[in-house]
């Protein structure tokens, strides 16, 4: 995290930061790929390449920086090797052959989450089906929703009583084990609940230092966005695109993302109680991911519930924290109960998809061309002044190659006087009152030269001359290709 924080902060992607990696970095080696530094970044294999580490640094620190950051990295690479060899030893002394009734116990458990799971899965298969035939006026078995609806709810609860079953059958002492050994990981500190106590004021501290204006949350809801509509594939930028079982992915998908960003600890083991999604400063957290509309919240225990809501439509999300006062009743939080919860961002504004910024005749026009191409084109020339992100485009374009095609639409469009401004042309956007892009976004217009002694535009210098944007009376004139 720290490595991508910086790399962040440099305002630089993956591709740009190996272009600066040289030999002289690097210690005479050759600079690792792409693929490997997006995996590095995630931190695969990083533990034993702390000349990488040392290397990115000196590229993306500011150089008063360095050398306390490369003390902190050692820190925790050294920190996470100790773990990683503690973890190994303790998983052999627990599951060691001594404990066979333990074992056959935590086995039995672990079959009987499997099945809710399974029955769980078959439900909502179910319920999807059911709501299809519901909306095509056709006769169904399941289309009763209502009872299939509060069969999951019940299944859900059912699921997280018995991790939390689990968990207590593995932390009772077995008789066959001596009791001086203390190799069972520790389990989170336990907090007050119920009261928006130490917990949840734990939870609010730690997410507002890591994510103080709450751009990596929202981070976190595009790529969610991202992930499921699959543009590249599919060619789709509107959440009402998606199908009843893919719209049931975004709180998982969001729930990772999460976790990614900030590196919280999951809850994805069975052995591990609490029912909570993942732990924060080891307080367990319970997830909610509300797309929409926030409806109503349910609460299994007693643990914080994190709750972000994010509408696509509208341009707004919110981030929240609440804990259940009755501290383990199935409490809901609906409209009545909103007021109550501890909002750490309330209807902030949530960076819009362009493509759902723009009329629907420029849209038919936009994704009428057969090549990839020419929808670039057309979206390009039909957005003047609006950030693109490159989600957009690998949407438009249906293509992951988006670098090459830019490079091709922005000399395609330079013959009709559009420019096309990334990242590295912020000053120049900044000169011609254009949003400022950031490294994954574009934005384009129309310029026209300024006629002699005018000095009430915004205007910008271009090879010699000075160029303002167009307006519609101007006519239309080559532009310098920007490289």
């Amino acid at each position: 995290m720290l490595m991508r924080d910086q790399l962040d902060r440099a305002g630089l992607t993956i591709r740009q930061l190996r272009e600066l990696l040289t030999p002289q970095l690097l210690d005479g080696r050759k600079a690792p790929s792409v693929t490997t530094l997006s995996n590095r970044f995630a931190g695969v294999g990083l533990i034993n390449e702390g000349w990488l580490v040392d290397a990115v640094l000196h590229v993306c620190a500011p150089a008063d920086e360095v050398d306390a950051l490369k003390g902190r990295v050692r820190d925790l690479l050294a920190k996470r090797r100790a773990r990683e060899q503690g973890g190994a030893r303790s998983e052999e002394i627990v599951l060691a052959p001594q404990v066979p009734d333990l074992r056959r116990q935590l086995d039995e458990e672990r079959e009987k989450l499997r099945r809710s799971q399974v029955v769980t899965a078959m439900l909502m298969g179910m319920l999807a089906r059911g709501a299809g035939n519901a909306a095509s006026g056709l006769p169904g078995r399941h289309s009763d929703t209502g009872q299939l609806v509060h069969r999951i709810d019940g299944l859900e609860k059912e699921v997280r009583l018995l991790r939390l079953r689990l968990t207590a059958e593995r932390a009772e002492p077995s008789p066959m084990r001596e009791p001086a050994v203390a190799a069972v990981p520790p389990t989170p500190k336990a907090h007050p609940g119920g009261d928006g106590g130490a917990g949840l004021s734990t939870v609010a501290r730690t997410l507002q230092s890591l994510d103080p204006d709450g751009s990596r949350l929202v981070s976190c809801i595009r790529r969610t966005f991202d992930q499921v509509l699959d543009g590249p594939r599919t060619g789709r930028f509107r959440l009402d695109q998606l199908s009843r079982s893919e719209r049931m992915r975004l709180p998982l998908q969001m729930e990772t993302e999460v976790e990614r960003e900030f590196g919280f600890a999951s809850n994805r083991s069975l052995s591990v109680g609490h029912g909570a999604d993942f732990y924060v400063e080891g307080v367990p957290v319970d997830f909610r991911f509300r797309v929409g509309r926030i409806g109503r919240v349910r609460s299994f225990g007693p643990d914080p519930v994190l709750l972000v809501h994010a509408d696509d439509g509208r341009g707004l999300w919110s981030a929240g924290l609440w804990c259940d006062p009755q501290a383990g009743g199935a409490a809901l939080l609906g409209r009545e109960l909103q007021d109550t919860m501890h909002w750490l961002f309330r209807d902030a504004p949530l960076p819009g998809n362009v493509l759902l910024q723009l009329p629907a005749d420029d849209l038919q026009a936009i994704f009428a061309p057969g090549s990839a191409h020419g929808r670039i084109v057309e979206l390009m020339r039909r957005a003047p002044g609006r950030l693109v992100s490159r989600s957009a485009l690998k949407t438009v374009g249906m293509t992951s190659d988006v670098d090459r095609r830019i490079r091709r639409v922005r000399a395609r469009l330079a013959d009709d006087g559009i420019v096309i401004l990334t990242w590295f042309d912020r000053d120049l956007a900044a000169q011609l009152g254009l949003p400022q892009p950031s490294p994954r976004e574009y934005v384009s217009a129309r310029l026209a030269r300024v006629a002699p002694g005018r000095t009430d535009v915004p205007t910008a210098e271009l090879e010699g001359e000075r160029w303002t944007v167009a307006g519609q009376d101007d006519p239309v004139e080559s532009v310098p290709y920007l490289r």
